[in-house]
């Protein structure tokens, strides 16, 4: 028995080494290249500087990824950005105009998507009206993100970038949360194989050592709202010394129905309380010779918890409590147990 343990814990090692499936959509931010031309002398280089960080400002706070042209680099290579997004301005006499245009990338000005257009002295307001149509004109028409595939993404983490390495663990997270969600509020199928010890009390400790055995229960579950209801079968094997006037082992095969009640949480814990009861065939072996068997009712009462790994395997720990009826004879045992739960 004391192998059979050994053997159970190897298998359980291996069937707990689960993988996850991971979600495959993912968003990255969206890129807009900035670029101003105009009158770029030495007396309005300042002016041009104004509004490229005017415009690079409000773009930022509307979380997009900014990149600036310069004049020499202009039209940018295509694949560097989404959109680019074009600041046109003339000086006449105190007046300025500034024309803003945002379009696709390799599109020109007259296809743009967005516009929007400011003129007025030069002033210490002018940065903030150049903000204005951003938040105005021009973000409300561009997408909030650009959808991407995760082997996209893994690249991009791989390249540093921050927006793809902060998605990941956000992904993953959200992915196994709505992966167990799903598998606790479908899943009808229960299996149980547990490695359990039995812990003698009362008046059964005085002769009875603690005994090994284990247990494999299968049941169906009703789902109503946040509880489940499962009904099903149970079975096993419990083993134990006795001490009397000569040393004894007993050795319990039992077998019955089952009854388990459960909540439908959406993360991996999956608490229950069972009832159980049926017959066990038991035999007591004396000096080496068995005493004959026979049938004798049992019946369990325990608490658990299922916590699971995916959609189908995770970890059981339970404590039940263990009354056999053995003629004139009642044994009381307490039974933590170690084992694995499939769902499906």
């Amino acid at each position: 028995m004391y192998k059979l343990g050994h053997i159970g814990l190897i298998v359980l090692s291996v069937l707990l080494t689960s993988g996850v499936v991971f979600g495959e959509e993912y968003s990255r931010p969206v890129v807009i290249a900035t670029a101003v031309t105009g009158q770029l002398d030495a007396e309005d280089g300042a002016l041009s500087g104004v509004i490229q960080e005017a415009v690079e400002l409000q773009l930022r706070l509307e979380d997009y990824e900014v990149r600036f042209i310069e004049n020499s680099e202009f039209p940018p290579a295509k694949n560097e950005q989404d959109y680019l997004l074009l600041s046109e301005y003339t000086i006449n006499g105190n007046d300025i105009s500034i024309e803003i245009f945002c379009m696709e990338t390799g599109k020109e000005k007259d296809e743009a998507i967005a516009s929007g257009n400011w003129k007025g002295p030069l002033s210490l307001e002018m940065d903030r009206d150049i903000q204005k149509i951003i938040k105005r004109d021009i973000a409300p028409l561009l997408p909030e993100g650009i959808a991407v595939t995760r082997k996209e993404t893994e690249k991009a983490a791989e390249a540093g970038e921050a927006w793809a390495i902060a998605v990941l663990p956000a992904a993953a997270e959200t992915g196994v949360e709505d992966e167990l969600a799903q598998a606790s509020a479908s899943a009808r199928w229960r299996i149980g194989i547990t490695g359990v010890i039995y812990l003698p009390l009362s008046d059964t400790a005085t002769f009875a050592e603690t005994g090994f055995g284990g247990s494999l229960s299968a049941g169906y579950s009703f789902k109503a709202g946040p509880i489940s209801l499962g009904l099903g079968i149970t079975g096993g094997v419990m083993y134990f010394s006795a001490a009397g006037a000569a040393t004894a082992e007993a050795l319990l095969l039992p077998f019955g129905g089952e009854l388990r009640i459960g909540g439908v949480l959406p993360g991996a814990f999956q608490p229950w309380v069972r009832l159980a009861g049926g017959g066990a065939w038991f035999q007591l072996t004396q000096s080496g010779s068995p005493h004959g068997s026979k049938i004798v009712p049992f019946a369990d009462a325990g608490l658990g918890t299922d916590i699971y790994f995916g959609r189908t395997v995770g970890l059981t720990v339970e404590v039940n409590f263990r009354v056999i009826f053995e003629g004139s004879v009642i044994l009381y045992h307490v039974a933590p147990g170690l084992g694995a739960a499939f769902r499906f």
